[in-house]
């Protein structure tokens, strides 16, 4: 079981607390099949034994509550990976062990891998936040004529007015094609924009669909391979790949969807490499942390972004939208009211008055 965190960032996906908090929980996060080869695997000793402690007590939860498949961690400090465990087996027909070099697919944590390239871009002075998205990528168009005011800061902060997923022909067992990719733009000139571009931030994956395409062409190369030259291969990270990579695809670990009766995951989300399509180890996630801290201890990550995209990475740059002043509330149709007007619980056998924007207020 791949385990799933989605959070809903405050800015652009790469600020340092929550890319922080979504790498820890990924890495920490455990999904095993069996409690005593957790123990086993994930053993520490001396300063970091408390540390192990808490990595197997969290597995045995996952191991009794989930039941799910396989599991990764690693903790990195002061540019080290100081624990390092694995526990379960390769899949429910063979019964090999996960090793620290078995891979996953990251799913939305690719994003913090998208945005890092595009401020690579910025750093380059190839790409301006502010300029429409249109300088970049011409052939975009939709038909609603607010396209145009799309920045590549609004992908990146989730505030384009995008639909949020266009994800047609995207994702395939043991395929890699990539249609999906190249209808995107095909696919949102049919669209309408949900709401004025910049006026609040909501969860979109087409952002950083749109996002990947940005990289491919200011930098006039594949999104694969201008990732893992821009700082996968100068991390070491040499257990993360997309599914364009040329990789061995034994080594990912197999997952499963229960109410499938038991059938694999899909394993290739092609279309959408820079939205969640990325695979990659936990000891490989712990390098890529390194490029948000201000001393990762280890000479590659240093630099890897300059000090003021790391800042930008860093604002709160969901206060610039249309948020309701303190008191107010919003419902789940995004309209906003006074909290007094929010409907209030009903006597018994009685009906409230008080308006309501929907049913869920």
């Amino acid at each position: 079981m791949r385990v799933n965190t989605r959070h809903k960032l405050r800015g652009l996906p790469g600020i340092v607390p929550a890319t922080l908090a979504l790498l820890v929980l990924f890495t920490l996060a455990w999904s095993a099949a069996d409690a005593s080869r957790a123990a086993a695997a994930v053993g520490s000793s001396g300063a970091h034994s408390e540390l192990a402690a808490l990595a197997e007590e969290k597995a045995a939860v996952l191991v009794d509550t989930f039941k799910a498949t396989s599991v990764q961690c690693a903790v990195i400090s002061q540019g080290q990976i100081i624990l390092s465990g694995n526990a379960g087996v390769y899949s429910r027909t063979e019964d090999k062990p996960i090793t620290a070099d078995t891979m996953y697919g990251i799913g939305s944590t690719s994003k913090m891998f998208a945005t890092v390239v595009v401020m690579l871009l910025v750093d380059r002075g190839l790409v301006d936040l502010d300029a429409p998205l249109t300088t970049y990528i011409p052939e975009f168009f939709m038909a609603d004529t607010r396209y145009t005011q799309i920045t590549p800061r609004m992908l990146l902060n989730h505030s384009s007015g995008l639909m949020g997923l266009t994800f047609n022909n995207v994702a395939f067992f043991h395929d890699i094609d990539p249609i999906g990719r190249h209808q995107l733009i095909a696919d949102l000139a049919h669209q309408r924009l949900k709401a004025d571009p910049g006026e609040f931030s909501v969860y979109c994956n087409d952002g950083f669909a749109l996002a990947e395409l940005l990289v491919e062409r200011v930098s006039g190369e594949s999104f694969t391979d201008f990732v893992k030259a821009s700082f996968t291969d100068p991390l070491g990270m040499t257990n993360t790949a997309t599914p364009e990579s040329n990789f061995d695809r034994s080594r990912l670990a197999r997952t499963y969807v229960d109410v499938a009766g038991g059938t694999e995951v899909i394993d290739a989300l092609s279309g959408v490499i820079g939205s969640g399509g990325i695979y990659s180890t936990a000891e490989d996630l712990c390098k890529f942390a390194g490029i948000f801290m201000d001393d990762p201890g280890y000479a590659p990550a240093r630099g890897v972004l300059s000090t003021e995209s790391r800042a930008a990475m860093a604002a709160y740059e969901f206060e610039k939208g249309i948020w309701p002043e303190p008191g107010a509330t919003i419902c789940a149709l995004m309209t906003l009211r006074p909290r007094s007007y929010r409907r209030a619980d009903p006597a018994p056998g009685t009906r409230s008055s008080q308006p309501s924007c929907c049913s869920m207020c």
